[in-house]
């Protein structure tokens, strides 16, 4: 996909490998939309309640003014090896509902929106892996990480990692009556008067 362009519209979609097996079979997929120089204009991955079982092997997302990767509903399994997800002005990772176990190198988001927005996601990986992220780079924006919503599973970012300039909390968790695990090993620095972290 090129500069301008739009994403992977993929609401709805039913991913099974083998439709002659029992249940989803895991579709794999490797994805490049956008780079650095040309970024594609609003959502890039767009997953809103699809179904079925998909794998990201290799995933590269370079967007503007919209979410890098959008998914929502229960039907849906997303699981991930490896990738990059780079985000100006809009949130670069928006779980809804979603089942996963994403393994992501670098997440980066600049300019308004949060950085990675969760609400009642499920982990579906190792000892219950939602997400990790190697290196998140958040700068600006309303929040750097964001949960919401009952969500059971383990969320972590590595040491690498940084959060500056938000207007809001940069973590903020209003998680429910999910069994949260939640590590992040990395920076924040908060300029503006707004909390560090924010638990209600």
């Amino acid at each position: 996909q090129g500069a301008g362009s739009q994403g992977a519209y993929l609401t709805g979609a039913t991913f099974d490998a083998d439709l002659a097996t029992a249940g989803y079979q895991a579709v794999d997929a490797s994805m490049k939309i956008g780079s650095a120089g040309s970024r594609v204009n609003g959502n890039a991955v767009d997953l809103t309640n699809a179904l079925g079982a998909l794998n990201f092997t290799a995933l590269s997302i370079y967007n503007q003014n919209g979410n890098g990767i959008l998914a929502s509903g229960a039907g849906l399994a997303l699981t991930s090896t490896a990738g990059t997800i780079d985000t100006l002005n809009g949130t670069t990772i928006s779980l809804t509902g979603t089942q996963a176990d994403l393994v992501l190198a670098n997440v980066v988001h600049a300019g308004t929106g949060t950085g990675v927005a969760i609400s009642g996601l499920t982990g579906i990986g190792a000892g219950g892996r939602a997400l990790t992220v190697v290196n998140l780079q958040v700068t600006g924006g309303t929040n750097g990480i964001s949960f919401t919503g009952n969500n059971n599973g383990n969320v972590s970012f590595g040491a690498a990692s940084s959060i500056s300039g938000t207007s809001g909390a940069s973590i903020a968790i209003a998680s429910g009556t999910g069994t949260l695990g939640f590590n992040y090993n990395g920076s924040v620095t908060q300029s503006s008067n707004a909390a560090l972290l924010g638990v209600r």
